[in-house]
């Protein structure tokens, strides 16, 4: 029995078909369809909006400007279609973003635990699938006649999807994780959460398997490693029992060829498995854990460019953007071609980070606005058609403030930009879409949040502008609004990762955004049409329990990595606006230049290549 139990018994999450409902149904009811479907469901909608509008009473409220826009019984009720299909779609799939959503009075029973049903199956065809803390699969639980199982025709899942009818029969799938190359051991997690660390995981593994189990996937043997200052690290997957010409080992953290005479015992490690911990700890924003792996990586194969890539995007995550942007110049050098190096060279290059480059101190405030104006003049030639340069201007717009001065909303009549500018920017972007052959608007830029939209960057006639507005009024507004000793002196520490022009449309376009926390520290959005000719729309933000809108050419900022946040839908029109992720830089040094510059750079890159050379990599 105890064998049985450890190899052939496993626990499946099985979707209920009101789950299926609420994901994939819903959302597509017509306004009529929802008022009779909200009539069984009101236990739903009221816990999956109990904790909206819960902030600090202390901050400033401004219910008078958030009154002046109210939501339509309409747009009210494709909020709440869409809220309950996104929690319903992590519910079903085993995600968190339920449980970001649902981040409070976790003693209370949710009604959207009924959406599943957890399962003990006996499975036999699984018994040889070996556990693992980072596996290359993972078994999903089906129990409805319409799924796609195996050895079924095409007319078959027809009629099976045709009628939509379910029983209690329960499938286990099995799905690839990443890719899995014939020859490799498939590999499965018996545990529930491998965000654990390693004494929890290894607690509940011998639950399973007993009080002698110990793990030993590629994982846990790294975890477990006290020293490690000599590594083995293997390229060739079918073996790590000898030290062959494709072994590279870490002496000291510097990487050494394999004739070392130090032949003490070594870790062996095979590259894919630690690349495959690094990928797991990005995932679950373990980003220091992700950096250290990566750094011993690059020691070892200098020129990688996917390694390369991901180095730079873990300090990213910590916030660090001078530095990521620093480490993706530098991976520039060596992997020109890599496409994800490559699109981050493009953005420093269009929005000008790192402050030109190696010129990066200013010791006054003209050297500031003259080496600003000419980046503008290199990022984008040409005009600004017919809107005109943009001068400074003094006579910033006043704003409100919510949520203890973490999100900001420029007071009606009171525009960053005037009608103007807003439609030259919305036909410089329908244009550009129009000129991209069999592209147009794109739609998946963003794997987590997709949008509609079209990168600033790649917008030739809008990118000068765009720098201009960010320079003479966005970054002097943000820093009226978040406060200098935050975001540097006039706003110049921010610094923009990404931009783009968002179309929403009511008609057969993206609607909305469903609830999510943005990759940056500040974010803002800038409206581009009037109010007048769409209907709904706006940044809905849970702890305010509203959507905030601002007016044509208005600005709504706030911090993207702390508000939970989406799109709220539009019912009618359609609705533009300009969406910019932004990172306050670390602080530079007054007195000299950072070390990093152009000829630093070069040196690197030179040590690198020699390592290159030296391992034939």
């Amino acid at each position: 029995y105890a064998h049985i139990r450890q190899r052939c018994i496993f626990q499946l999450v099985i979707p209920e078909p009101l789950g299926w409902y609420m994901e994939n149904i819903l959302p597509s009811l017509s306004d009529d369809q929802l008022k009779s479907a909200f009539i069984h469901l009101s236990p739903f909608i009221m816990h999956a909006f109990r904790n909206d509008g819960k902030f600090d009473e202390n901050c400033e409220n401004n219910d008078e400007f958030l009154g002046s826009h109210p939501p339509t019984e309409d747009v009210m009720r494709r909020r709440q279609a869409s809220r309950l299909a996104q929690i319903a779609s992590s519910k079903c799939i085993g995600g968190t973003s339920a449980a970001m959503i649902e981040d409070d009075d976790c003693h209370r029973k949710s009604p959207f635990e009924s959406l599943i049903i957890q399962h003990n199956v006996l499975c036999t065809d699984l018994s040889s699938l070996e556990h693992s803390c980072v596996p290359n699969c993972t078994v999903i639980g089906r129990s409805f006649d319409h799924c796609d199982r195996a050895g079924e025709n095409k007319q078959q899942k027809k009629e099976n999807k045709d009628k939509q009818s379910w029983n209690k029969a329960v499938y286990a799938e099995l799905v690839a994780l990443r890719d899995v190359s014939p020859g490799d051991k498939l590999t499965i997690s018996r545990i529930g959460n491998l965000e654990e660390d390693f004494t929890a995981r290894s607690k509940e593994l011998k639950k399973i398997f007993g009080n002698d189990y110990k793990c030993n996937c590629p994982r846990c043997q790294f975890e477990r490693l006290k020293d490690r200052s000599l590594m083995q690290i293997t390229y060739d997957k079918t073996t790590i029992d000898h030290i062959g010409n494709d072994t590279t080992f870490l002496h000291n953290g510097e990487a050494q060829s394999n004739d070392i005479s130090n032949k003490k015992h070594h870790s062996s490690f095979i590259w894919d498995d630690l690349k495959s911990i690094a990928e797991l700890a990005m995932q679950h924003a373990r980003y220091s854990d992700a950096a250290d792996i990566y750094s011993t990586l690059i020691r070892c194969r200098p020129n990688d460019g996917d390694i390369l890539h991901a180095h730079a995007a873990s300090f990213l995550g910590r916030n660090k953007f001078r530095h990521a942007q620093r480490l993706w110049d530098e991976a520039y050098h060596l992997c020109p071609d890599h496409d994800g190096i490559a699109l981050q060279r493009r953005k420093r290059d269009a929005y000008r980070t790192l402050q030109e480059h190696a010129e990066e101190e200013f010791n006054d405030e003209k050297d500031y606005k003259a080496n600003t104006l000419v980046s503008q003049k290199c990022a984008g030639k040409g005009d600004h058609g017919n809107v005109g340069n943009i001068e400074e201007d003094d006579s910033l717009p006043g704003f409100f403030s919510y949520l203890n001065s973490t999100c900001f909303v420029t007071k009606p009549s009171q525009a960053l930009l005037t009608p103007k500018e807003c439609k030259q920017v919305i036909d410089w972007t329908e244009k550009e879409a129009q000129n991209r052959p069999g592209k147009g608007w794109t739609t998946d830029r963003h794997y987590d949040v997709p949008t509609t939209d079209l990168p600033v960057h790649e917008i030739p006639s809008l990118l000068p502008f765009f720098n201009d507005l960010l320079r003479c009024r966005l970054r002097p507004l943000l820093a009226k609004q978040f406060g200098e000793d935050v975001v540097g002196k006039e706003g110049r520490n921010v610094e923009v990762h990404d931009a783009f022009v968002v179309k929403y449309d009511a008609k057969g376009g993206q609607h909305h955004l469903p609830l999510h926390r943005d990759e940056s520290t500040h974010s803002f959005t800038i409206a581009l049409n009037d109010i007048g000719e769409y209907m709904g729309g706006g940044t809905y933000i849970t702890k305010l329990g509203r959507s905030v809108r601002a007016e044509l050419g208005g600005v709504v900022s706030f911090r993207g990595d702390q508000l939970l946040h989406g799109g709220d839908p539009i019912v009618q029109g359609v609705r533009y606006i300009i969406a910019a992720f932004c990172y306050i830089g670390e602080e530079r040094s007054t007195s000299k230049r950072e070390h990093f510059s152009l000829h630093s750079t070069k040196n690197s890159v030179s040590k690198r290549l020699k390592q290159c050379e030296k391992f034939h990599l």
